[in-house]
């Protein structure tokens, strides 16, 4: 892996247009702000041009990222937007259109980008010291984003600001995401990726408390958090709302409040939550947006399968959300109904993509099995048909 990762960073060097001796290639490296950049997979140098793995390009910018099945990646960074689709030699910045060299493509299940044209898009700049056989990533603080987990509020609240002047709902809640992933990669934790699925969860909630005015995650017409997952096929999520009144607040300021509440931090900043859904919605003629975030506390996640299910075939389909290209999903069949104890348990080793994975579970003999992947668990119960 080493001696693959070095022949790759060389390769970045050929690609980006500078010069370097083969010989010296092994004592390469490459640097973003001073840290080495970590990626599982090697750059790939296609077209003279360096290809870096998705991820490993989103967070050495400290940027997000939101791709979709259709082959849409969204990449965020402060107020900048580019939008990249897969096998089109074209990308959007901020909506103007600019050529690619190379366009996104899918090698060995891996999301490749042209870490040149993003890094660039983004005011970066790329150096090579040949002091130090080092290529460096110089990546500037973004526009609007602030630089720690207890930021200065950017921009200043408005008093004069107008129920028409108010921040969009799709701007609003990049500009949160924005602030978590920031603060999360200042503290070496992975960046939040987020899930569409999530993002309709969060969107909905906001827009009913702005619509029926209360501020809760017990809706009185969807019902509790629970049964609202439940109802989209989701494990139940962790919540957070706040409500903003954009004349005295920010967005930046309700996020920086979120993390420093002991309940609220603790979600946002928990090692193994990876998945997030952020809605706004505006108050109808007011000034005041509701904002929701739905955090899956897990690394993976089952999707189209509810905390609870009861089946009458003794073959499963599971589904979920990982980025990883394999999966372990673990079988476990509970002992006479306890949830603490099991009288059996299997591994399936579910293929992945880097966004979903996919498995089939089989069930013996009729009872209740709980179904683990990641920190996520579910309960099905066999109950063949009579």
């Amino acid at each position: 892996m080493k001696k693959t990762l070095m022949r790759g960073l060389a390769a970045f060097l050929l690609a980006a247009g500078l010069s370097a001796s083969p010989a010296l290639a092994a004592d390469m490296q490459i640097t973003v702000n001073g840290s080495a950049l970590s990626s599982d997979v090697a750059p790939l140098v296609i077209n003279n041009r360096t290809m870096l793995p998705l991820r490993a390009c989103a967070e050495a910018l400290a940027a997000t990222v939101n791709y979709d099945a259709s082959g849409r990646i969204d990449i965020y960074r402060g107020n900048d937007k580019i939008v990249l689709l897969l096998d089109t030699p074209a990308a959007w910045l901020n909506g103007e259109k600019r050529p690619l060299d190379v366009e996104p493509q899918v090698v060995e299940s891996r999301t490749l980008v042209p870490l040149r044209f993003i890094g660039e898009a983004f005011d970066c700049a790329v150096n090579w010291q040949p002091e130090n056989n080092t290529v460096s990533i110089a990546a500037a603080q973004a526009s609007g984003q602030p630089a720690t987990d207890t930021p200065t509020p950017a921009p200043a609240p408005d008093p004069a600001m107008t129920p028409e002047t108010v921040p969009d709902a799709a701007t609003i809640a990049n500009q949160a995401l924005q602030q978590l992933n920031s603060v999360r990669l200042q503290k070496h934790l992975d960046a939040f990726s987020t899930a569409a699925e999530l993002g309709t969860m969060a969107d909905a909630h906001s827009k009913d408390m702005a619509e029926d005015g209360y501020f809760s995650s017990n809706s009185p017409t969807a019902g509790t958090l629970s049964s609202r997952a439940k109802a989209l096929k989701l494990p139940q999520p962790t919540e957070i709302i706040a409500k903003i009144d954009y004349r005295t607040e920010t967005v930046y300021q309700a996020v920086t409040k979120w993390l420093t509440d002991d309940d609220t931090r603790s979600a946002l900043l928990d090692a193994s939550a990876g998945y997030i859904g952020i809605g706004a919605y505006q108050q109808p003629d007011t000034t005041y947006v509701y904002l929701t975030a739905e955090v899956i506390p897990s690394r993976a996640y089952f999707t189209e399968l509810p905390a609870a299910s009861t089946v009458t075939a003794p073959k499963l389909a599971v589904r979920g959300r990982s980025q990883r290209l394999t999966e372990n999903v673990i079988v476990y069949r509970l002992a006479d109904g306890s949830a603490q104890m099991y009288s059996d348990k299997q591994t399936y080793a579910a293929k992945g993509d880097g966004t979903y994975f996919y498995t089939e579970v089989e069930f013996d003999d009729p009872g209740t099995y709980a179904l683990q992947v990641g920190n996520c668990l579910v309960k099905v119960t066999y109950k063949p048909a009579e």
